[in-house]
């Protein structure tokens, strides 16, 4: 088994754990809020993620770091979550279980989840039309996008939404005309 199927069957139970939870008591909008917040934190702050990884920091310490950052900034349920992590010894798999609870949550309010990587940032207009064109195409209710600039391209975009990419770029398009002309860049 690799090493990320491994991390996703011991996150993907948590998850669905939380969302369980979160549901029974009408909290998913608040929990995902949290757990957006949490998975950013982490992806932020690599020194928080080697910190609940060292299996050498013992449980305690984890917890009050926990508190610390997280007490008064998150619901109960996310908190108490955050702990039972602790106390089973998975805390170290928060990253990869966040994610897997944000893919469900989204799913359940079928949110599609887009990742756009662009020359430039999009202004909010930009974002707006792309959003309502992707919802078009995709045929779900809600579509986010996941913004991130790629130096790499000239100008355009590159979506990747579901299974589907969407290569708006310069470089994709003059790969494309070469392609056309049966030449290789």
């Amino acid at each position: 088994m690799t090493s990320g199927a491994l991390v996703a069957k011991v996150s993907e139970p948590y998850a669905k754990a939380l969302l369980d939870a979160s549901s029974s008591k009408k909290l998913v909008d608040e929990v995902t809020s949290d757990m957006n917040s949490i998975f950013q934190i982490l992806n932020d702050r690599t020194d928080l993620t080697q910190f609940l990884s060292n299996p050498l920091i013992a449980a305690d310490s984890k917890k009050k770091v926990l508190a610390n950052i997280f007490k008064d900034q998150v619901d109960e349920v996310t908190f108490s979550f955050l702990m039972v992590l602790v106390d089973k010894g998975r805390i170290s798999f928060l990253g990869s279980v966040a994610e897997s609870y944000l893919a469900l949550a989204n799913k359940l309010a079928s949110v599609e989840v887009a990742e756009v990587f662009s020359a430039i940032p999009l202004s909010v207009e930009q974002q707006e039309r792309l959003i309502k064109k992707l919802e078009q195409i995709s045929g779900v209710k809600t579509v986010k996008l996941n913004l991130a600039i790629d130096t790499s391209l000239l100008s355009g975009f590159i979506v990747k939404i579901g299974t589907q990419i969407i290569d708006a770029s310069l470089s994709g398009q003059l790969k494309q005309i070469s392609s056309h002309l049966g030449t290789s860049l």
